[in-house]
C-alpha cells in the first residue's frame, strides 16, 4: 500500500471516529485497501463500512449498532431507523441478538427484507410512521413506537425489560405508557404480550438482566417482589444496602433476591480500579450483612436467564409463594 493512500485512509478513519461513524472509502482503490486490512488492524461491521479493531472493540455492542445506523444515515438521509434499531438508538434495553439486523421503516407499505442485513417494516396506521426523531445522530420513530415494535416481537420476560427501560430512562407516567401501548398494539400480532409488559413495567429495574429475571418470576406465577428495597447496614449505620428483589413472607420472614451480572466483575469501569477477587470479597461482605437477623439471600446467576426453569426452582426452594394471576 503507497504512502498516499496509508495517509489517506488514516484521515478517513480519524474523521469517522471523531464523529462517532464507520469510514465509507470514496473510491475503489481506498476501498480495496481498507478490505485487505480487515482481519488485522480494521473491521467490517456493514458492507463497505469499516473501523479501526481498536476503536470498534472500545465500543459497547449497543453502541456498534448506533455507529452502523449514523453511518447508513449520512449516506441515504431518507432513512427512518424503527423497532430494535430506533430502540438502541433510544438507549432502551435491547437483546443483543436483534442488533445484527437493521431495522428501517418501508417507503412502500411492505414488510420484507433488503439484503440480508437490513429489513423494511410496513407502517400500521398510527404505528411505525407515527413521527420522525433525531436521536443520537440517528432518525429514528418515536420513543413508544419503537418500544411497542420491540415489545410485540418478543417473548414477554424480554418485552418487560423494554417496557422497563423506557419508564426508567425517559420517566414517562407508568398509565400514560400503558395506554399508549393499548393504543397501538390493537389488532397487532403479540399484542397481549406487550399489554402485559405495559402493565408490570416498573422503573425501579435498574438493568435488562433484572427485568428478565422478573418476567420470568412473573409468567411463573409468583408473587412480585419489591425492587430496590433499602435495608440498614448493621456495620455502618446510616448507609443503607440496596437490594434487587425483596419479598416479606406470611410468617413475617424475608428472602431477599440477588441478580449477579457479570458484569461487575468483567467491567473494568464498573469495578473501579479493584480486582475481581476484590469485588468477590465486597460481594460476600454484602451478604453477610444482608442475613443479618435472619434473612435469606438467593442468588441469580446471570446464565440462569437462558434457562428458566433454574430461577423457578430456586424462588421455589426459598418459599416465594406463588399467586393465581389473571392476566
Amino acid at each position: 500500500m503507497s504512502q498516499k493512500v496509508e495517509a489517506r485512509i488514516g484521515v478517513l478513519l480519524d474523521v469517522a471516529e471523531s464523529g462517532g461513524v464507520c469510514a465509507v472509502p470514496g473510491n475503489r482503490n481506498d476501498y480495496q485497501a481498507m478490505l485487505n486490512r480487515v482481519g488485522g488492524s480494521l473491521v467490517s461491521p456493514f458492507p463497505r463500512q469499516f473501523a479501526r479493531r481498536t476503536w470498534w472493540l472500545d465500543l459497547t455492542e449497543p453502541e456498534r449498532a448506533v455507529a452502523v445506523m449514523r453511518t447508513l444515515s449520512q449516506a441515504d438521509r431518507d432513512w427512518v431507523f424503527c423497532s430494535f434499531s430506533a430502540a438502541a438508538a433510544y438507549g432502551l434495553w435491547v437483546s443483543y441478538r436483534q442488533l445484527g439486523i437493521y431495522h428501517v421503516v418501508g417507503r412502500n407499505g411492505l414488510t420484507y427484507r433488503r439484503g440480508a442485513r437490513v429489513y423494511q417494516h410496513a407502517c400500521p396506521p398510527g404505528g411505525l410512521g407515527g413521527g420522525r426523531y433525531m436521536q443520537r445522530g440517528v432518525r429514528v420513530v418515536g420513543l413508544v413506537d419503537a418500544a411497542v415494535d420491540c415489545m410485540l416481537a418478543s417473548p414477554f420476560p424480554e418485552a418487560l425489560a423494554i417496557a422497563d427501560s423506557v419508564l426508567r430512562l425517559y420517566r414517562l407516567d407508568h398509565d400514560e405508557f400503558a395506554r399508549q401501548v393499548d393504543r397501538l398494539v390493537f389488532r397487532r400480532d403479540g399484542a397481549p404480550v406487550a399489554r402485559l409488559a405495559a402493565k408490570y413495567a416498573n422503573p425501579l429495574s435498574e438493568s435488562g438482566g433484572e427485568s428478565i429475571a422478573r418476567g420470568i418470576m412473573i409468567e411463573a406465577g409468583f408473587v412480585e417482589p419489591r425492587l430496590q428495597v433499602e435495608i440498614e447496614d448493621p456495620v455502618m449505620p446510616g448507609r443503607p444496602l440496596r437490594v434487587d428483589y425483596y419479598w416479606e413472607l406470611a410468617d413475617g420472614s424475608v428472602v431477599i433476591g440477588e441478580l449477579d451480572g457479570l458484569s461487575k466483575y468483567t467491567d473494568e469501569r464498573m469495578r473501579g480500579g479493584r480486582s475481581i477477587a476484590a469485588v468477590a470479597r465486597a460481594e460476600r461482605d454484602r451478604e453477610s450483612r444482608l442475613t443479618v437477623g435472619g434473612r435469606s439471600v438467593l442468588r441469580i446467576a446471570s446464565w440462569m436467564l437462558n434457562q428458566p426453569e433454574q430461577i423457578i426452582q430456586l424462588l421455589d426452594a426459598y418459599g416465594v409463594p406463588r399467586v393465581n394471576r389473571r392476566r
